[in-house]
Parts: C-alpha cells; sequence; structure tokens
C-alpha cells in the first residue's frame, strides 16, 4: 500500500490580528463528497463570518481545490493550499473563517483625556455628568466651561520640555491620569512599557518614568 501524509484527527485553531478573529479548521477527508460536506458544515457554523476560505487536497484524481470566498482573487485560498502542499498532506480539507471584533461605542465617557483644541471641543460636550476630564494646557489656552465634571489642567508640553524631551508629554498626561484614578500604578505602566520597549529602547525608561513621575505631581498641585 503506497503511503501518504494526512491528518490523524480532525484540528481547530484560532488568533486574532487587526481586530479580526481568524478562526482555522482542519479534517482529514478522503472524497469531494466528503470536503463539501465538511466545507458546508462549517460555512454554517460560522454563517455570520466575513469569509469562510476553503482548501483541500485529495490523493484521488490528485485533486486540489480553494475558494477566496470574496477575498481579492489568489490572495486567501491559495495561501491555504500553499500550506498544504508544502506540509505535504494530502487527503485534507481546511476552512478558515474570520469575525470582525466589534468595539464598544463610549458616548458618555467618564474619564476624557485631551490633548488638543480639537479634541475639547469635540469630547467636553459629550462626558458624563460627574466624570473627569484632564486636559493639556500647553496647547489648549481656553478651559473647559463644564461645571458639572471634575476638570485638571496639565502643561505636558511645558513639562516634557523642562525634562528636555518633548516627546514625553504623552507619559506626563499618563501619570497625570493615573494620580486621579488610581487605574493602574505608575510601577506597573513602567512593566509594560519596559516589555514594550525591549532591550533597545531599554535606556529609554528613566526619561519615560520622569515624565509619569511628574505629571502625577502637576495632577496632585
Amino acid at each position: 500500500m503506497e503511503e501518504y501524509k494526512t491528518l490523524r484527527a480532525p484540528a481547530s485553531d484560532e488568533f486574532t490580528e487587526k481586530r479580526s478573529r481568524f478562526i482555522g479548521y482542519a479534517q482529514p477527508v478522503s472524497t469531494q463528497v466528503e470536503a463539501a460536506a465538511f466545507i458546508e458544515r462549517i460555512k454554517k457554523q460560522h454563517h455570520d463570518a466575513t469569509h469562510n476560505v476553503f482548501a483541500y487536497l485529495l490523493r484521488e484524481g490528485q485533486l486540489e481545490r480553494y475558494s477566496d470566498d470574496g477575498e481579492p482573487q489568489g490572495t486567501a485560498g491559495i495561501p491555504v493550499l500553499d500550506v498544504l502542499r508544502k506540509q505535504g498532506v494530502t487527503n485534507c480539507a481546511v476552512v478558515v473563517s474570520d469575525e470582525p471584533i466589534g468595539s464598544p461605542l463610549v458616548t458618555e465617557p467618564p474619564i476624557a483625556v485631551l490633548m488638543n483644541k480639537p479634541s475639547l471641543k469635540k469630547f467636553e460636550p459629550t462626558m458624563e455628568k460627574g466624570g473627569l476630564l484632564l486636559y493639556n494646557s500647553s496647547l489648549i489656552d481656553e478651559a473647559p466651561t463644564r461645571d458639572d465634571v471634575t476638570v485638571v489642567a496639565v502643561p505636558c508640553n511645558d513639562i516634557a520640555e523642562q525634562l528636555g524631551n518633548s516627546r514625553t508629554a504623552n507619559m506626563v498626561m499618563l501619570g497625570a491620569m493615573i494620580e486621579r484614578t488610581g487605574v493602574i500604578s505608575i510601577d506597573s505602566a513602567m512593566e509594560a512599557l519596559k516589555a514594550t520597549f525591549g532591550p533597545k529602547k531599554e535606556h529609554l525608561l528613566p526619561i519615560n518614568r520622569q515624565a509619569m513621575e511628574a505629571g502625577a505631581a502637576a495632577a496632585r498641585a
């Protein structure tokens, strides 16, 4: 009997990228009927998916089939088929379904961090009563007018300039927000920055901590 490589059992996996969730399913099949039934089952399971891309390979007749399911031609189904080819598997069908990940729409934010005048004009009127409004008084020369929210002025750019690095203005504001809300600690924020920066940018950590601490001090004043 001629040997060949295929799947031992059905399998699935998923990952998220750019606000889309991709779910992949793979199943051993030996005929077109089996492949079609598997693909149809996944399509029904993910009937609201943006796309249900598939590809399969069969030993019988050396058959190959794929579908981009509305994606630009050759950009979805063929890459899936190429993976199967490169892995040397046959009698196998794969379906990849993708779904958008929605973001909650906040219509009345309880906290607003506003770095420039256009942002102030746009978001101040929408804020929840009793909320917290932090604004960059270095760039916004008109104070907020709401009297039913807590307003905190933070001269982010001025503080950043005093620290010798104008690019840390956003870190100044982050420190002010941490001070006023307590949602996280500066130490926790620094751990996140350290993981994001990596070894190559580790030298930037001290100035970012200084900026956050200066922002926190400004918010206490």
